[in-house]
């Protein structure tokens, strides 16, 4: 069934295009087989916990800001995602330790671009 329609409108200056659009269909498919209901689009997955982990370390670092702690704990399925240098700077965080303003601004600019590398997630 389709639910909606979108149209996105985007520039990709390095290839020179301005105001290019698409749009295409958002569809749902109910099934009552089991099997068939299971299986996930490994990239929307992917793309879907990369958003997430930026969602929650962005949570993570304005409750840092504001406090000079934090108290929200990220799953090992969140930060698998990360760079070994934003997770060290995030233990160092819930270990109650400090972290520079530029590891703050660094670690929201990494998690930021998990969600915008479309080369990443188009074929």
């Amino acid at each position: 069934f389709r639910i909606a329609q979108a149209e996105l409108s985007y520039d990709v200056p390095i290839a020179n295009l301005i105001g290019e659009r698409i749009r295409d269909d958002i569809k749902v498919t109910f099934t009552t087989d089991a099997n068939e209901a299971s299986q996930v689009n490994a990239t929307v997955m992917n793309f879907a916990e990369k958003a997430n982990a930026n969602r929650l370390v962005t949570r993570v670092l304005d409750e840092y800001k504001r406090t000079g702690k934090a108290t929200t704990r990220l799953a090992p399925n969140v930060t698998r995602v990360l760079d070994q240098e934003t997770q060290n700077a995030l233990e160092q965080i819930n270990q109650g330790q400090q972290i520079s303003q530029e590891q703050v601004k660094a670690i929201g600019n990494k998690t930021r671009k998990l969600t915008q590398r479309l080369d990443d997630i188009l074929p």
